[in-house]
């Protein structure tokens, strides 16, 4: 489908409003999503001159048009969620909690493993941080550690460190983008990606300040005085 770009000035902040407005209500992301694209769609057929049931029609024509371009994606995420429920319904994740419990006594080391865990897993962030979160939460509840601060440790070492891994997802889909001609031949997909890994000036540093931040000698002491 092609729509016509037009100036919506300020209603076409609504879309976006309605949306996370509803999901931070309801907790309900999908619907507030399909919600907040039909409004966007009811302020365009109200300013081309058009109804409700064109604004439902486009909607609709819309999302199948993105979900068949987007179709390898969809189904490469709905096998990586299988695969997360499948390691927790099969027991996976209870007995690497049993397991861990038993080494793992205070925050240091809680949190030390999660973010070693998070640097491992850097085939793809979507897995990293299902994989992580579904095995490292009951841990870091035990220890006392927030829902928030467990999210930051995902967050710091999900998508960062997977997009300067040149085996993983991010490397797939952002090697045709940074091939690049040098001495008037065309380098490798795979030269590409690593020779963007020294300009990753957000992944080096949130990963690294991460490290920092947490592992320092002072913060450390904090949990393990000198007896």
């Amino acid at each position: 489908m092609n729509l016509e770009m037009i100036e919506a000035g300020w209603l076409s902040l609504l879309p976006p409003l309605i949306a996370i407005t509803l999901a931070l209500i309801s907790k309900e992301v999908y619907s507030s999503l399909f919600l907040g694209v039909l409004t966007g769609m009811g302020v365009y057929c109200f300013l081309t001159g058009g109804n409700v049931l064109q604004a439902v029609t486009y909607a609709f024509d819309m999302i199948a048009a993105k979900i068949g371009e987007n179709g390898y994606m969809i189904i490469f995420l709905v096998l990586l969620g299988s695969l997360v429920v499948v390691v927790t319904r099969s027991g996976g994740s209870n007995a690497y909690g049993q397991w861990a419990g038993k080494r793992i006594k205070n925050k240091v080391s809680a949190k030390l493993a999660t973010a070693l865990l998070g640097l491992l897993i850097f085939v793809d962030d979507g897995f990293n941080c299902l994989t992580v979160g579904t095995v490292m939460r009951p841990i870091t509840d035990k220890c006392r550690i927030s829902r928030e601060k467990l999210a930051y440790l995902l967050d710091a070492t999900a998508a960062p460190i997977c997009i300067i891994a040149p085996i993983s997802s991010w490397a797939v889909a952002v090697a045709p983008l940074t091939s690049v001609k040098m001495t008037g031949t065309s380098c490798s997909r795979t030269s590409s990606v690593i020779s963007t890994i020294s300009r990753a000036l957000a992944s080096l540093p949130a990963s690294s300040s991460m490290l920092a931040r947490r592992f320092s000698p002072n913060a450390l002491a904090k949990y393990w005085k000198p007896s």
